[in-house]
Order: C-alpha cells, then structure tokens, then sequence
C-alpha cells in the first residue's frame, strides 16, 4: 500500500490517503476497514491490501452527518461511501472535489445572424445649431428658476 499523504499544491492533482469504511462482515454484520484512496483527475483507485480496483467518478462531496466523511459517485451510478482520518484531508478531497465539479467555460460564438424581421435603423449626426436647441441656456434657466420660486 503506498504512503498515505495529504494533497499538497505541487502534487500534480494526484490525492492518496486512507480512508474508513464500513465493509459487509459475515457475523458482525458491519466492520470498518481502512483503504487506500487514490484521486488522479476522474479516476480513482481503491487499494485493499492485494486488491487494486480502479472507478470514474462523475462527482463526489461531503458525506452528510458523519464526521469527515466523503462520498463519491461512480460512473455506473453507485455512492462509495468512507470518512478519512483528519480534518486536513477531508479539505483536500472536497477540494479536489470541487475542482473536478468546475464547469469550463464555454466561448460564446463570433458570428451572430439576426431574423429577416429584424431592421437596424441609424440616428443621423446633430448640427450644432440642432445640438444648442436641445438645451436651455443659462438666461432661460434663471428665467425658469424665478417663476418657480415666485410662485
């Protein structure tokens, strides 16, 4: 089994660390048993003891009321279930998690085409003698604020 580490920033998005579950036991109905977790991009790698089985995972996150506990869904549907052993790791998972989750972004298209019923109409250019009309001059705006004010 390789040495359980915490994912640090240099490790290239790889993720090993060991990870309790809860196994099927013949007579005690349920018994925990640590695993070898490994992360690396969509594919993971469960290693027990002799045993290597590798999954897809489409997405994973925090396992609701179990304390560090993570949960990942396969590509053929199933949850795989575990808690990890410190607080540490469990951030690392739901880090990687979330970086797995992140949508790329999509670019918009160049070329837009708009309906036959669509018109583009243009405002024609101001002279200055239309541009002055548009706005009070200074003697009819003190015209304006006496009148108001008088009344």
């Amino acid at each position: 089994m390789p040495k359980p580490r915490a994912m640090s920033q240099n490790t290239e998005g790889i993720l090993i660390s060991p990870v309790l579950i809860d196994a099927p036991h013949w007579l005690l109905g349920t018994a925990r048993k640590q695993e070898c977790w490994t992360l690396h991009g969509l594919s993971l790698t469960v290693e027990t003891g002799k045993t290597k089985t590798q999954h897809y995972i489409r997405q994973g996150s925090a396992w609701p009321d179990h304390q560090y506990g993570i949960q990942v869904e396969t590509d053929q549907g199933t949850w795989m279930r575990g808690r990890t052993l410190s607080k540490a790791t469990w951030a690392a998972w739901l880090q990687a998690f979330h970086d797995i989750a992140t949508p790329k972004a999509t670019r918009s298209p160049s070329k837009v085409q708009f309906s036959n019923h669509v018109r583009v109409r243009t405002i024609p250019t101001l002279s200055e003698d239309d541009i002055s009309n548009l706005y009070f001059n200074s003697v009819e705006i003190a015209g304006m604020s006496k009148a108001i004010f008088a009344a």
